[in-house]
């Protein structure tokens, strides 16, 4: 069996609150396999909901099953870093992705404890933060700098990604629809994460390789925006000049941001076993001729044996 299907898979996607569930329940709808995936929340409702494999209802004590209503104040000294009830859930993860909103209640008060429980227990730990949109107010924004300053004291790598951005887009004229892509594609960007972290690989792309290209997680400023994706999928013949250019042309990358401020390109690929090393390297080299600006690249790439004839990329 392959271990990505695996409910002991040492790779896992960890759910923090409403935001977290969302993108797991993308996850579900858009990417095909199984993953080893958990949510925690203070929702019953929403949790019930929820596709996740493992799902964990917090402090229904402190706010009786009903969430937070976006007050983290409410689990004020509430923790997952201590207790045993969660070591039968979280026994065998090597890496944890962590998804999260930082300025929501239950995302933002019990995120951080969770990720240092992950890191006591020897985990390398990736977090896809997002942050809120500008016009929400400085409380949600100080909450949200506050949550990722906690974040980045223990997680290795934290990702973050700007609501924002979604203002900058063609999906600016609906709100919900822009969220429904932000979530997309932070789900995709995880799929493609997994793959490509699993040690069996075709070639491996770890928690070090995404600290080199964001930097040390304590190192970080602010509220700075350091993760920008676009995700594309073809198959048959051309595939490869296909998902490069839609990849490339990716709408959360059209406000061009990506361009301007990144300072490395990292490349999920994941493909069919009729695919070489070679073969991989030269997708590599057309990808990089169709770039809009000359950065360096890390990659990795993942054999699907389903995905004869087919080629995904995150970028």
């Amino acid at each position: 069996m392959n271990p990505l299907h695996h409910d002991k898979s040492p790779v896992a996607i960890l759910a923090v609150g409403g935001t977290g569930a969302a993108v797991l329940d993308n996850l579900a709808v858009s990417c095909e396999g199984e993953h080893r995936t958990v949510c925690v929340d203070t929702d019953a409702l929403a949790l019930r909901g929820t596709v996740a494999q493992k799902k964990i209802l917090v402090a229904p004590e402190r706010v009786h099953g009903m969430g937070t209503g976006g007050e983290p104040e409410l689990l004020e000294g509430t923790t997952l870093e201590d207790g045993d009830g969660l070591n039968p859930i979280l026994e065998g993860i090597r890496t944890a992705l962590v998804v999260l909103s930082t300025a929501g209640g239950t995302g933002s008060a019990l995120g951080p404890s969770l990720v240092r429980r992950l890191k006591k227990q020897g985990c390398e730990v990736v977090v896809l933060a997002v942050t809120p949109f500008s016009f929400e107010g400085n409380r949600r924004k100080d909450r949200s700098m506050h949550c990722l300053a906690e974040l980045r004291k223990s997680a290795d790598v934290v990702l973050t990604f700007s609501c924002d951005r979604l203002i900058e887009t063609s999906l600016a004229k609906d709100l919900k629809e822009a969220q429904r892509a932000m979530d997309k594609a932070i789900a995709r960007t995880i799929h493609g994460l997994v793959h490509v972290m699993q040690k069996d690989g075709l070639q491996h792309l770890g928690a070090a390789e995404l600290k080199e290209a964001v930097g040390p997680g304590a190192d970080a400023i602010g509220f700075l925006e350091n993760a920008w994706a676009g995700v594309a999928e073809a198959s048959g013949e051309g595939r490869e000049e296909a998902v490069i250019e839609a990849v490339v042309e990716d709408i959360m990358l059209e406000d061009g941001k990506a361009w301007k401020h990144g300072n490395r390109i990292l490349v999920s690929v994941i493909t069919g076993p009729e695919t070489s090393l070679n073969d991989f390297h030269e997708i590599l080299e057309k990808l990089r001729a169709k770039l809009p600006v000359d950065l360096p690249i890390s990659a990795g790439a993942a054999i699907h044996p389903e995905k004869s004839e087919t080629l995904s990329m995150t970028l």
